[in-house]
């Protein structure tokens, strides 16, 4: 049945599936919507199956911009009803807001060792991966949090012997300190708790530092707490880049991670943060002025390479500069060269405000020295005010309402993936169009190819592809023998693979990655989940304009 008033309101098609049989148990009602779950385990087994198409019903259904809601009692039968909007997609990410969502409590996390130690285990290995838990939905409740007036620190590293020497040193710094080799108990943490600071290795079990990095940057609720990030490699500046307020590289010296924990104390000591401002045009100034200016922050406003020479190396510990390149005595790249090279001021967050248009060598030279780069348009004081508050560590709830709203509008983030070109390697044609329709609200143009050999055609045809998304059973050619064929061609082999695993079984990760992935999301897709993987994984990457391809 059908109609068009539901409950959500006007402009809602209600399509209710009405089953007369055995009805749900109302503490069951959750359960049934969780992948590879049924309700009434028992002795009822003659109504089983996987349990996997409840679970991708719903998440279909809020990417199209509705719901799925089950009215059931035992005995009496049952009600799904799913809600879709007759318009189309809503503007933004207005879904069903006030609607609630039935999804299934996430499995318990392993009990935190005792309280003395504060070592936040992670959720538990079992045969089936739980994709909820796999995105930092996990139980806190067990985690023996500090008690005091002390900072505190949360340690994410999976060094059990390194976390030690890190707890250490952070007491010695005047933190006490959790540690948890997990990411995704790290994010709940983050979310929950809210530590004063983070360390945060890259190499993590459960899922890549970097997503980690950005998920923290990318949510309102943590994008405040400052992380130090200690990697197994070079990033070559990319932990600055995204929000990090320093990085280490292992094996790291004890004197640098001392100065790191001391650094770090020094950045939550109470006071304004310092921003300087080089811009010539009197008018600009005053527009970037009014757009970051609050009373946590003080502006000082240049209009010369030499003043800001002058300021950086005067008595004021500025905490971010913003510069624009067309300065009339210094060029504005040599500038940040000598800021860094000559001034040691390599940790200073710079935000390049240019209404310039960059050559590909000058964005190549910039994409090394700068934190951001701001083209001056429309959105550029918006923008501004994004990056300014990522690298000051501005607290959401302290900022002015203006400023706030300006953040929390989710199509913020559409620039950081706009103009990507994504291979969609699936054989559900109902994946491909629900998974394809919500990248593209990003701008980012979808190549759809129905199995690997396709994709692999595809990617002969499309050398602007910047990432492929990779299910793993198909027909034809599967997933596995896709990627190692891509591997196997030294025009791809740099090319970000995330493989998409209908619940993956113990191992199936491993095996993922073994055959060529870079990175791995579990069915049904969370959006939050792939779109951060998406920006971790294409950032930098070039950007080609095509035309997209009808899905």
């Amino acid at each position: 049945s059908s109609d068009t008033s539901g409950t959500p309101g006007e402009g809602y098609l209600a399509l209710a599936v009405v089953d007369t049989g055995i009805g749900i148990d109302e503490k069951d009602h959750n359960l049934i919507f969780e992948s590879f779950q049924q309700a009434g385990r028992g002795s009822t087994r003659q109504y089983g199956g996987t349990g996997l198409g409840l679970a991708i019903s719903r998440e279909l259904s809020r990417h199209l911009g509705g719901d799925i809601v089950l009215r059931s009692v035992l005995g009496q039968g049952s009600t799904f009803t799913c809600y879709l909007p007759v318009g189309g997609l809503p503007d933004g990410d207005e879904r069903l807001a006030e609607k609630p969502r039935f999804t299934a409590p996430p499995r318990a996390a392993a009990p935190a060792r005792k309280p003395r130690d504060r070592v936040a285990s992670p959720p538990p290995q079992e045969s089936v991966e739980d994709e909820s838990a796999r995105f930092g939905a996990v139980d806190t409740s067990d985690v023996a949090w500090p008690v005091g007036t002390k900072p505190v620190l949360l340690i994410v590293e999976d060094d059990a012997t390194f976390a030690g020497m890190l707890a250490g040193l952070a007491t010695e710094a005047g933190f006490d300190s959790v540690v948890t080799p997990s990411g995704r108990m790290a994010l709940a943490l983050a979310k929950e708790r809210k530590p004063a600071a983070i360390t945060l290795d890259i190499g993590l079990p459960d899922m890549a530092g970097w997503v980690v990095l950005d998920v923290l940057k990318h949510d309102l609720a943590t994008r405040h707490i400052p992380v130090n990030v200690v990697s197994g490699s070079n990033d070559d500046g990319r932990g600055r880049r995204m929000g990090a307020i320093q990085t280490l590289n292992k094996p790291a010296e004890i004197s640098d991670l001392r100065s790191m924990f001391t650094a770090t104390a020094d950045f939550l000591k109470p006071g304004p943060r310092h921003v300087l401002v080089a811009e010539d045009d009197a008018n600009q100034r005053q527009v970037v002025k009014h757009m970051i200016e609050s009373d946590d922050i003080s502006i000082t406003c240049v209009g010369s390479g030499e003043r800001v020479l002058e300021e950086l190396a005067g008595p004021t510990s500025y905490d971010c500069l913003v510069l624009d390149l067309g300065l009339p005595d210094i060029d504005g790249i040599d500038l940040i060269e000598r800021i860094k090279d000559q001034l040691k001021q390599k940790s200073l967050p710079v935000i390049v405000h240019t209404g310039r248009e960059l050559t590909a060598a000058e964005t190549e030279r910039l994409e090394h020295l700068a934190a951001a780069i701001v083209l001056k348009n429309a959105r550029s004081p918006e923008r501004l005010l994004d990056e300014t508050a990522l690298f000051l560590h501005r607290v959401a709830n302290d900022m002015p309402d203006s400023a706030r709203e300006i953040l929390s509008n989710p199509k913020r983030l559409d620039e950081s993936l706009e103009g990507n070109t994504v291979l969609l390697v699936d054989d559900d044609v109902r994946n491909v169009f629900s998974l394809g329709s919500a990248l593209k609200r990003y701008g980012i143009t979808v190549l759809p190819a129905r199995n690997g050999q396709l994709g692999l055609d595809a990617l002969g045809e499309h050398p602007e592809v910047g990432l492929v998304l990779m299910d793993i059973m198909m027909p034809v050619m599967d997933g596995y023998e896709a990627m190692r064929r891509i591997r196997a061609d030294s025009r791809w082999r740099n090319l970000p693979i995330v493989a998409l695993t209908a619940k993956a079984m113990k191992g199936d990760r491993q095996k993922c990655l073994d055959a060529g992935a870079s990175d791995y999301v579990t069915k049904p897709v969370d959006m939050d989940q792939l779109t951060s993987v998406l920006r971790v994984w294409l950032a930098g990457r070039p950007r080609v304009p095509s035309t997209p391809a009808e899905i």
